[in-house]
């Protein structure tokens, strides 16, 4: 056996008092009635749409006021509460729940309600670097290669090339301003390598600050484009030659 869910439940009205609660919960929270099968309906009370479950209101004398209660999720706390304010019920604020803001009131009959609504968690940013390593088992490279590739003539690790896949940023590059974002910080490295796979065209501002205007104020970084359509090749090509 499995619980599957919940489906309603059950708060206590005075006999009569079907339109105090139609204006509690019907007027005021702006929740649906749901019409009572006719095999229910001479006992009284009234039934209220929650979503995807219900609220019953059931008849009950005396009713005898409880702490035990619905909470009512809303997409705006703040309005609920006003209109709750306004209509001249009561309202007490309670402790914050762990990504909720929320308060009660009570209706005509003495019931609590807690009205409640979802607030975003911004998650904390983790600063640091995150150091991708792939091994290729298939290269054919020695290990000479692989360490000319990243040394100098001392032989020590002061050369370094850096990939930028534009595509995992947008599909869209045309404003200077977009260049200069995307070459923030690259000016660390030898070589920046910009991978023009699956952009369809570019801006000339984009380009100009990209291969003419920030090479030049960087001199000892080299920017590589790499797999460029013919479109986006053309507008590179045409009259912004790449610095040798």
């Amino acid at each position: 056996m499995t619980i599957v869910g919940l489906d309603h439940v059950q708060v206590s009205i005075t006999p009569g008092g079907e339109d105090a609660a139609r204006r509690f919960y019907g007027e005021v929270l702006g929740m649906p009635e749901v019409p009572k099968p006719a095999s229910l309906a001479g006992r009284g009370g009234v039934w209220f749409a929650c979503g995807a479950q219900q609220l019953h209101c059931g008849v009950e004398d005396p009713v005898a006021p409880s702490r035990r209660h619905p909470a009512l999720r809303t997409d705006d706390l703040a309005a609920a509460r006003a209109r709750l304010e306004a209509a001249g019920f009561p309202i007490r604020t309670d402790a914050e729940l762990p990504g909720y803001r929320r308060f009660y009131t009570e209706d005509p009959f003495g019931n609590r309600v807690e009205l409640l609504e979802r607030i975003e968690q911004i998650q904390p940013v983790e600063l640091g670097t995150s150091v991708l390593c792939e091994i290729d088992v298939a290269s054919t490279r020695n290990l000479t290669e692989v360490l000319d590739e990243f040394t100098g003539e001392d032989h020590a690790f002061s050369r370094s090339r850096v990939s930028v896949k534009l595509f995992e940023l947008g599909v869209e590059f045309v404003s200077r301003s977009e260049a200069k974002r995307l070459l923030r910080g690259l000016e660390r490295f030898h070589e920046v390598e910009v991978d023009f796979e699956g952009v369809q065209d570019v801006g000339q501002g984009f380009v100009d600050e990209l291969i003419r205007v920030w090479p030049a104020q960087h001199p000892e970084t080299r920017i590589i484009p790499i797999n460029m359509n013919g479109a986006v090749e053309a507008m590179v090509r045409r009259g912004l030659p790449l610095r040798p």
